[in-house]
Formats: structure tokens, sequence, C-alpha cells
């Protein structure tokens, strides 16, 4: 199984496309700001997302999330 990693998950293009990888059966993993994201797009959806809690404007913590994950493909 794919494993793919949206960095912008809870937004209106991030929540869609994680839609369409779940649909094609890939595993989805979605970066938050655990006190800033809003939950709204992917409410029905987020019991199977993988979540990781990341601050983005930090490169390291960025580095070592996608290092645990190891994604087959990170959508930006």
């Amino acid at each position: 199984m794919d494993k793919v990693l949206i960095t912008g998950i809870t937004g209106f293009v991030g929540s869609h496309l994680a839609d369409h990888c779940l649909e094609r059966g890939q595993e989805v993993f979605g970066f938050r700001r655990y006190h800033l994201s809003s939950m709204h797009n992917v409410a029905h959806i987020s019991d199977r997302i993988n979540w990781v809690d990341c601050d983005m404007i930090d490169p390291k913590a960025v580095a070592k999330a996608v290092g645990i994950v190891l994604p087959d493909q990170i959508f930006h």
C-alpha cells in the first residue's frame, strides 16, 4: 500500500485529495498544526487519516516527521 503525506490536508484542496487517495486504497498521513487546524473539511474521514502534528515552519520538525512516515508521495 502506498503511503501519501498531505501537508495541507485540513484545507479545501487537501481534504478532497485525501478523499481521493483513500478511495484508491492509499494510506494517508496528514500534517496538522494541532492548535490552529480546523477539522471541518476532514471530519468525515478523520478516523482514517494518520495524523502527524508538525509545525511546517520548522524545517527540522518537517524533516523528522517525513523521516518517520517515509511516504511514497508528498503533496504540498
